[in-house]
């Protein structure tokens, strides 16, 4: 499953599956997300079900080398 969807993509099936107008499809899929995101700010962790589980993990900072000049 490599396929990626966007807020958009979210939007346009609730379109077509809920019968909702686009606008409010948009407003939900954005709120929706958005909702994903302040909690994941505040616990690091959010359990959606039947969606998934969503977490923040602590990634150190490397270097990274530039491929077009090898900087």
């Amino acid at each position: 499953m490599n396929d990626k969807k966007t807020l958009q993509h979210v939007a346009e099936y609730l379109v077509a599956s809920r019968n909702m107008t686009k606008k409010d499809a948009e407003i939900f899929a954005g709120a929706f997300f958005e909702l994903i995101e302040t909690a994941l700010e505040k616990d690091c962790y959010v359990k959606v079900k039947g969606l998934g589980t969503f977490r923040l993990i602590k990634v150190d900072s490397r270097e990274s080398v530039n491929v077009n000049t090898g900087e």
